[in-house]
């Protein structure tokens, strides 16, 4: 009986205890992202991009939870900055 109740208990326990997958984003496929201009640019678990772009992540409903945080900066460039001469 007591074989049966600890089995029973371990089995409750593990049922919740699936371990999560983080899936960093240096492995991920960022080649389809569409950005107006530039290239993405991925550091640890940052994306740089520029505006206007689309970057569409497929979950194929796996995902049970999507998390993100995003940072907007905004700079100014004038026409005779130098870092924009080719």
């Amino acid at each position: 009986m007591k074989k049966a109740v600890i089995l029973i208990c371990l089995l409750a326990c593990s049922m919740g205890s699936e371990a999560q997958e983080k899936i960093s984003l240096k492995n991920l496929d960022f080649s389809k992202v569409w950005q107006e201009y530039g290239t993405v640019i991925t550091e640890d678990d940052t994306i740089k991009l520029h505006a206007p772009s689309v970057a569409k992540i497929r979950l194929d409903g796996e995902a049970e939870r999507f998390q993100t945080q995003v940072s907007i900066f905004s700079t100014d460039i004038g026409n005779d900055d130098a870092s924009l001469l080719v």
